[in-house]
């Protein structure tokens, strides 16, 4: 499945519903700062939207920002003022709902693998049956 511009999308909207291409472009612009939102703050490791695919957080992309964040960790010092503090405090947050979404991605990975096993059983089973 290829996917498809936002600017193909506003057009063919707004051909489609006859508005104004500036009205359609302000709503699939709120829309798609809302996916990226949701994203970012770490509530979902994958949003699916009708219609429109699946977004989902790379896995590898996510342990490279884990490694970015732990080396923030690194340069605070224990003398700090309360501006470094709250900065650390932030950056530690940030840290550990990473972690949170690589364990829930992990575990989906783990689920797959089950589910894969199965399937792979369930053929061996099946051809023995056959023989």
């Amino acid at each position: 499945m290829r996917p498809v511009k936002r600017k193909v999308i506003i057009e063919k909207t707004a051909n489609k519903l006859e508005l104004p291409p500036e009205l359609v472009e302000d709503i699939v612009s709120h829309y798609y700062t809302t996916l990226r939102k949701e994203m970012s703050y770490g509530n979902l490791h994958a949003i699916t939207v009708p219609n429109l695919g699946t977004f989902v957080v790379k896995y590898k992309s996510l342990q490279i920002k884990i490694k970015n964040y732990k080396q923030k960790l690194l340069t605070h010092t224990d003398e700090m003022s309360m501006i470094t503090f709250e900065n650390k405090m932030m950056v530690q947050s940030e840290l550990d709902r990473f972690h949170t979404m690589l364990g829930v991605m992990e575990g989906e990975r783990e689920k797959k693998e089950k589910i894969r096993q199965s399937r792979i059983n369930n053929e061996n089973t099946r051809t023995n049956l056959e023989k």
